[in-house]
């Protein structure tokens, strides 16, 4: 017996990507009833692109809300996708391939897997000698409905289903005078389908369907026509050759019909089977989704990854920024080590805030170092010496309206950037301070500064007096920076 616990750790979710339910869609009906067949398992399973469930299963909606709800709980969503959906459209990060076709017979596209995608095939006729995966067989007809007559009844009536294939190609000189046919034009309720399956002489057909199988359930054979769909007798690694026929079979009639009522015991056992496929499924899926939870454990990397604009979010920034007035900047970098990779980061992070902003970010560097000589157009470069004083002086001189002071190997990161903009822009404050981000080898820390706070600045100025954007009114006033504070420079006034 399973032990069960109020404490154990909750089982990540599914996904199930299913179009609006309608049962004369066998494909549309295994993925909703795989969903429901995950809820009744005790797991959590929702039904995505769809607007229309079948009251009878439990297939809930996949909503915003429920995947930011899973986003927040750190749970890693498991997308279930049949063959006809290629990519990964909902951007989870355990993909599985639910193949309920031959790959591309329906759209003629592959899917379109990456190399971490799980395959699960409905049957071993849609594997080729390449596939590899494990077989998911969703049991999805009905075994109550679709089951042998209760007596012994006169089949005389024979039909043909008819969907894909042309009408215009059947040779109608194969097939008896009374063949109906059976198509969605004219579709029938299963319980129609059910009624007339068990009256039914025979079933042609010239593609492979599950109202095939459905037929051999109540009793009535198959009869298929070779062609582009078809060239051997399908399924017969469940069903062997009970109960259908090719039609150029010699006698091929009379052995489906001694032998299709040994489909029906098959097919129980096939349901019975499919509760020990789903939880190898179950097993495989989570598995991976559990090995995927361990490597987005919440961290620096991962939440500054996080902080990136969509292509449209950029255009919705920039015209956001065109309409409002762009103060130029005069970024000072000190270099007094003569770091050359430390400097060349820094300025690349310039030039890569320049670029996302269109702004006119004046840049003067002041190094011992020899100026290189493909320095990016309008950034000056001056010898290391009485910075402070020159800082000040350029700042006066210039018609810059914010200062920012660096030490080479500083990096101004995208994210910050694009939260600095709008307020460079719009902001009446006289100084505004940015978070930090420091790293030690290969790991990364943050320093979140809190709102401003006098007692906090000045007790701890190492860590709160660098990387200040100051306005030009506010810095002048008292006369700039100290030129006697060497580590780190500070206005005389903190704030103003």
């Amino acid at each position: 017996m399973t032990r069960h616990s109020l404490h154990q750790q909750i089982a990540n979710p599914y996904y199930i990507y299913a179009p609006n339910y309608r049962e004369t869609s066998s494909g549309i009906c295994v993925m909703h009833y795989l969903c429901h067949a995950l809820n009744v398992s005790g797991h959590e399973a929702y039904v995505a692109l769809c607007d229309v469930v079948n009251p009878q299963l439990r297939t809930p909606f996949l909503t915003e809300a429920i995947m930011e709800q899973h986003r927040r709980a750190s749970r890693v969503p498991i997308a279930v996708y049949p063959e006809v959906i290629d990519g990964n459209p909902l951007g989870s990060a355990v993909v599985v391939r639910y193949i309920l076709n031959r790959e591309g017979f329906l759209n003629g596209r592959d899917v379109g897997a990456a190399d971490t995608d799980l395959f699960f095939y409905y049957a071993e006729d849609f594997m080729d000698s390449t596939s590899q995966g494990n077989m998911l067989t969703l049991p999805v007809i009905d075994s109550q409905l679709f089951c042998p007559p209760d007596q012994p009844t006169e089949r005389t009536k024979s039909y043909l289903y008819l969907h894909r294939y042309p009408h215009d190609q059947i040779d109608f000189d194969l097939l008896p005078e009374d063949v109906e046919l059976l198509t969605f034009k004219n579709a029938k309720t299963l319980a129609e389908l059910a009624e007339i399956f068990k009256c039914a002489k025979a079933l042609y057909s010239f593609e492979v369907s599950t109202i095939c199988t459905e037929a051999m359930l109540c009793g009535c054979p198959v009869i298929y026509f070779k062609g582009e769909h078809i060239q051997a007798l399908p399924f017969t690694s469940y069903i062997g050759d009970l109960g259908a026929t090719l039609h150029d079979e010699p006698g091929g009639f009379e052995r489906a019909r001694d032998t299709v009522a040994g489909v029906y015991g098959i097919w129980l056992e096939m349901e019975s089977a499919f509760w020990g496929q789903l939880q190898g499924f179950i097993d495989l899926t989570q598995q991976a989704a559990g090995e995927r939870q361990l490597t987005l454990q919440p961290s620096i990397e991962h939440w500054l990854k996080d902080r990136t604009l969509t292509p449209a979010q950029r255009r919705l920034m920039a015209d956001h920024l065109a309409t409002l007035p762009r103060p130029d900047v005069l970024v000072a970098v000190v270099d007094p080590d003569a770091e050359p990779e430390a400097l060349n980061a820094t300025l690349a992070s310039l030039d890569a805030w320049q670029s996302l902003a269109e702004r006119d970010v004046k840049q003067v560097v002041y190094s011992a170092l020899t100026c290189p000589p493909d320095l990016t157009f309008g950034t000056q470069w001056e010898t290391a010496g009485e910075t402070a004083a020159r800082i000040n002086a350029r700042f006066q001189e210039s018609d810059a309206q914010w200062l920012l002071v660096l030490r080479a190997g500083d990096v101004l990161l995208p994210s910050g950037i694009t939260c600095l903009e709008p307020r460079l822009s719009e902001t009446q404050a006289s100084l505004i301070f940015c978070d930090e981000i420091h790293r030690s080898g290969k790991t990364l820390g943050a320093a979140f500064r809190p709102d401003m706070n006098l007692d906090f600045l000045l007790s701890l100025p190492v860590i709160t007096a660098g990387h200040w954007f100051m306005r030009r009114d506010a810095f002048l006033r008292p006369a700039g920076l100290i030129p006697t504070c060497r580590r780190r420079w500070n206005s005389t006034r903190s704030c103003a």
